[in-house]
């Protein structure tokens, strides 16, 4: 499970390092930032592109190469396993509304709601909100830098606090196509590599490329989901109480709530982002259909629900925690309900956030 919720996590472009003779970022370079950005997002919804893809995830005592065949015409985007093994190898389709992994070897299907851009834990979409991006990082925007794809426009994030991971991107100067993204640790070990190779640019890419097909045989599981929600609107989703962390990390703020629902279970989630690094918060409870605690009142109204909930007890269980390269895991198990929190921050950080369970931060309303 824990691996299936740090697939979710919003995070943005993760990346890494500086370059020699960079300058650090003045207000007019907020400006180029926002330019270069703005052209990526528009380039992407013309150019075609396929190619390969490596991926390198150093984790504590390995380090993991995976590789793929990328083939991208807007909105579609599909990559397949080169060269892995059954049980890890897998197609994946975004059709612009749907995501659909087909996992061979266990002969499933998952869909879910799109999540154009995103690449596995770290996703390539670009990063929008600079105003929040320059209150936690120092960037600079360098090129014409010469590449393997062509010269390349980069883009260096140096966080202004030592939690936090290094980050770099290399957009392709021509079509604005991220080709390389990398991420480091705080103490600068690399933890995160993706290159895009032997490119080509606006190949003829017929429709039947962009189609799945699997075996008759093969069972579809989908995951529906309703995001952008307000603390208000989960709390009436949900029918119950929904406690939050009173401590965050310094710079983050609420980005999105989104309740995700397979089968007959809900599961909340909570993202919080400071621009470009995040962490999510999951709640999932064993009797999801129980009724709002305002309907005790007689009253169902959402904002009823609101003022009616109690906040949660302080957790007193022992957290337990797993490390996936840059990302931890932290798991609850509460009577009744089960929390966990994903992201690309601190053990310690985590630990803080969830101790802190039960209060309303006045951000989070």
């Amino acid at each position: 499970m824990a691996i299936r919720l740090a697939r979710s996590l919003l995070s943005l472009v993760l990346l890494i390092g500086a370059l020699p003779g960079s300058i650090a970022a003045q207000d007019e370079d907020l400006s180029e930032l926002d330019r270069i950005l703005s052209e990526a997002r528009e380039a992407r919804t013309q150019v075609r592109y396929e190619g390969e893809q490596t991926v390198y995830a150093f984790l504590r005592d390995k380090t993991v190469v995976s590789r793929f065949q990328v083939r991208y015409a807007y909105p579609y985007f599909k990559r397949e396993s080169i060269g892995e093994r059954p049980e890890r190898s897998f197609v994946l389709l975004d059709d612009g509304s749907y995501r659909w992994r087909y996992l061979p070897y266990r002969k499933i299907v998952l869909k879910e709601p799109s999540r154009a851009g995103t690449d596995g834990f770290f996703p390539t979409d670009l990063p929008a909100n600079t105003a929040l991006i320059r209150q936690n990082y120092n960037f600079t925007v360098r090129g014409p830098v010469p590449a393997e794809s062509g010269d390349c426009h980069v883009i260096e994030f140096l966080p202004k606090w030592q939690d936090r991971p290094r980050r770099e991107i290399w957009l392709q100067g021509k079509w604005k196509i991220p080709v390389r993204v990398c991420v480091a640790f705080p103490d600068g070990r690399t933890s995160y590599m993706s290159e895009l190779r032997k490119l080509s640019w606006n190949p003829d890419l017929s429709p039947e490329i962009f189609q799945l097909r699997v075996p008759e045989d093969t069972r579809v599981y989908e995951i529906r989901e309703e995001g952008n929600l307000s603390l208000e609107q989960a709390r009436a989703l949900l029918g119950r109480p929904l406690p939050l962390p009173s401590q965050v990390p310094r710079g983050f703020s609420p980005f999105n709530i989104l309740l995700r629902m397979e089968g007959g279970s809900r599961r909340i989630q909570i993202v919080y982002a400071d621009g470009l690094a995040s962490f999510s918060m999951f709640q999932e409870w064993a009797d999801p259909g129980t009724e709002r605690s305002a309907q005790q009142d007689g009253d169902s109204r959402p904002e009823a629900a609101s003022r009616t909930s109690a906040p949660a007890p302080k957790p007193e269980v022992e957290a337990r925690v797993r490390q996936y390269g840059l990302m931890n895991v932290l798991t609850l198990g509460l009577p009744g309900r089960r929390t966990v929190f994903v992201g690309d921050v601190p053990e310690e950080k985590l630990r803080e956030a969830a101790q802190s369970l039960g209060q309303e931060p006045e951000t989070a309303r």
